[in-house]
C-alpha cells in the first residue's frame, strides 16, 4: 500500500497512506536497500560500506591497518560490501566520528576493542546497525563477539608441544584494571603447565607493558623460554 502497488485496492491503499502520513512515517532508503537485497537473494548493493572503528590505546597503533581489518575487508568484499577502517584518534571527538559516518551514508558499523571512556556514551548508536568484536576496557550496549581465549590457548599449547618446544611461555598485555581475560589466561596456563610439563619448565606468565619493553627482555633472559605465546601483535 505504501508503495502504491496495484495488488492493493484503492480504498485500502488510501486508508493506509493517510494513516502513515498522520503518524509521520517516512520511508528509510537504507532499509529498502536491505529488503530489496533480501527478497531478490542478491549481494549487497554496490557502494554499501561497512565502517570498522578502532580506538587504539597505543599511539603507535593509530593509522595502522590491523590484521583484523584486513580479514574483515576480504570477507566483506565476498558478500558484496566495501569496508573502511576509521581511527577515533583522527577525529576531534566521538560525536564528530559519528556524524562523519552518518553524512558519508554509512549505516553499518563494526566496533573493535574500546579503550576510550567516552565512546560508549557519545557514539550515536541510534543511527547505525552496530556490533562489537573483541574485548576492550568498555563494552557497548550492542551484541558483542569475543574470542574463546581458553580454547585458543589450549590449541596453541598443544601445537607448540607437538612441534618439540619444551619451555613454552605466555606473555599478555598488563591491564591496569581487574581483567577477567588475564585471570582466565593465567588460570588455564597454570593447568596446562601442571598437566604437561615438569615443574622446572614452569615459567610464570609475563604481563607486559608495551611502552616498557625492558621488563619483558629481563623476563626472557631470566627464564629462557624457547617459544612465547601471545594474543597481540
Amino acid at each position: 500500500a505504501l508503495r502504491g502497488r496495484p495488488q492493493v485496492s484503492d480504498a485500502l491503499r488510501d486508508r493506509i497512506q493517510t494513516l502513515a502520513q498522520k503518524l509521520g512515517y517516512k520511508r528509510d532508503p537504507y532499509l529498502s536497500i536491505i529488503a530489496a537485497s533480501r527478497w531478490k537473494n542478491v549481494k549487497a548493493s554496490p557502494g554499501t560500506t561497512i565502517a570498522y572503528i578502532s580506538t587504539p590505546r597505543l599511539s603507535k597503533e593509530v593509522g595502522q591497518v590491523t590484521r583484523e581489518f584486513s580479514i574483515l575487508k576480504e570477507y566483506c568484499e565476498k558478500l558484496g560490501y566495501m569496508a573502511e577502517q576509521f581511527h577515533l584518534a583522527n577525529y576531534r571527538n566521538v560525536r564528530q566520528l559519528s556524524q562523519t559516518l552518518w553524512h558519508r551514508g554509512i549505516r553499518g558499523v563494526i566496533v573493535s576493542q574500546i579503550y576510550d571512556d567516552t565512546f560508549c556514551d557519545e557514539f550515536e548508536w541510534q543511527h547505525f546497525a552496530a556490533v562489537a568484536v573483541n574485548d576492550g576496557y568498555y563494552a557497548p550496549h550492542v551484541d558483542q563477539y569475543t574470542p574463546n581465549y581458553t580454547n585458543a590457548l589450549c590449541q596453541c599449547w598443544q601445537n607448540v608441544l607437538a612441534r618439540g618446544y619444551r619451555r613454552p611461555a605466555v606473555a599478555v598485555f598488563y591491564e591496569n584494571r581487574e581483567n577477567y581475560i588475564n585471570f582466565v589466561i593465567g588460570s588455564i596456563l597454570f593447568k596446562l603447565q601442571h598437566d604437561t610439563l615438569p615443574p622446572t619448565a614452569h615459567i610464570p606468565i609475563q604481563f607486559m607493558d608495551p611502552e616498557k619493553p625492558e621488563a619483558t627482555r629481563k623476563w626472557i633472559k631470566k627464564y629462557s623460554p624457547d617459544v612465547v605465546i601471545g594474543f597481540n601483535d
